[in-house]
């Protein structure tokens, strides 16, 4: 590769770190060659956040998926790519935007009479230190006749909190599938 690009000491790419001039002129000169335009808020950065942030709205991707999207997406751009921890961060706070704005939009449809319901679920079931809602949660572990029973009398007691439907229309498919699980 040296030889290539005419350099007659190749040990010299050891001092190519020492100047960091020399990394920032080589930078601004692959820009320009290739037409890149350097990362920022005005230049692709809006943008970026806005595609990211419906993909995680819509979707569930892992962030690390998140992190090759906009990877992909800024060089589909030609924008220049940010340094690993700037994504990383961009991502992560966009997803906690995302996390605000669905538990938003999931308080808005339930009435104060219903949040107090829910709210009950998460006291302890007596002398117990299972919540109301772990001890709803847990399936049969058996089969039999006592055992179909009890799960009548607990979809007897889900039912009689009376908190669906609710109007979630305003809430993509994909999360509510999400929490469910």
């Amino acid at each position: 590769m040296a030889t290539q690009l005419s350099i007659a000491d190749p040990q010299c790419i050891v001092r190519y770190a020492e100047r960091i001039q020399t990394q920032q002129e080589h930078t601004l000169e692959i820009r320009k060659y290739s037409g890149y335009k350097e990362f920022s808020h005005r230049c692709g950065g809006f943008a970026l956040m806005r595609f990211l942030y419906a993909r995680i709205w819509i979707g569930t991707e892992r962030p690390s998926v998140l992190f090759d999207l906009a990877t992909a997406w800024l060089l589909d751009k030609k924008i220049l790519l940010p340094g690993v921890t700037t994504l990383t961060r961009l991502i992560s706070t966009i997803r906690e935007r995302v996390a605000e704005r669905l538990w938003q939009r999931l308080s808005a449809a339930v009435s104060p009479e219903q949040r107090t319901d829910l709210e009950g679920l998460l006291a302890p079931a007596g002398v117990s230190r299972i919540t109301n809602l772990e001890r709803l949660r847990r399936a049969p572990s058996r089969a039999s006749a006592p055992v179909l029973v009890q799960a009548l009398a607990r979809l007897t007691e889900v039912r009689q909190l009376d908190v669906g439907p609710l109007d979630l229309a305003n809430v993509p498919a994909s999360r509510i599938k999400a929490l469910a699980q």
